[in-house]
């Protein structure tokens, strides 16, 4: 679940990765879970392999100098990308897109992607690499740890 109208929704199941994206800079959002024991991914940029002089964050920063316009992005995240690239300073433009993410530099709607990694083996079959630096987000599973309840506040409209 990641939105529903107001009013049509008392209860919902999500990832950690759509409530960073969706909470807002103010966190109101109520979590109340125990640890489901699956779904470890990160959020990380990824460039393509073709790229061999863009090995970190610092090298992507001095190619994306180079390019005659802003860093093409395409990302399922605008608002965690945003924010990591902004505090990377790195010259970019955001392209919010649905789908197959790690088809967009190929087809050339976008220079580079910030997607969801788990193994890699999506971004190898699509001739990208995620950059070493390039964690945006990690998302761990609980599996491992002491199942927590946690309550965060709320504001209702």
């Amino acid at each position: 679940m990641s939105s529903c109208p107001p009013g049509q929704c008392d209860f919902g199941i999500t990832g950690v990765d759509v409530i960073e994206e969706k909470r807002g800079e103010n966190g109101d959002i109520i979590i109340l879970h125990d640890g489901l024991g699956f779904g470890q991914c990160s959020l990380r940029l990824a460039v393509p392999e073709t790229w061999k002089d863009v090995t970190d964050i610092p090298t992507l920063k001095k190619f994306a100098a180079t390019l005659d316009h802003p860093l093409r992005v395409a990302t399922k995240f605008p608002v965690l990308t945003e924010r990591f690239l902004t505090q990377k300073d790195i010259p970019h433009t955001l392209i919010y897109a649905e789908g197959t993410l790690e088809t967009a530099p190929t087809i050339g709607y976008a220079d580079m992607i910030s997607d969801l990694v788990s193994s890699g083996q999506t971004l190898q079959d699509n001739r990208l690499r995620a950059l070493p630096d390039g964690l945006i987000q990690a998302f761990a599973s609980r599996a491992d740890r002491e199942p927590q309840k946690t309550c965060t506040p709320i504001r209702r409209p």
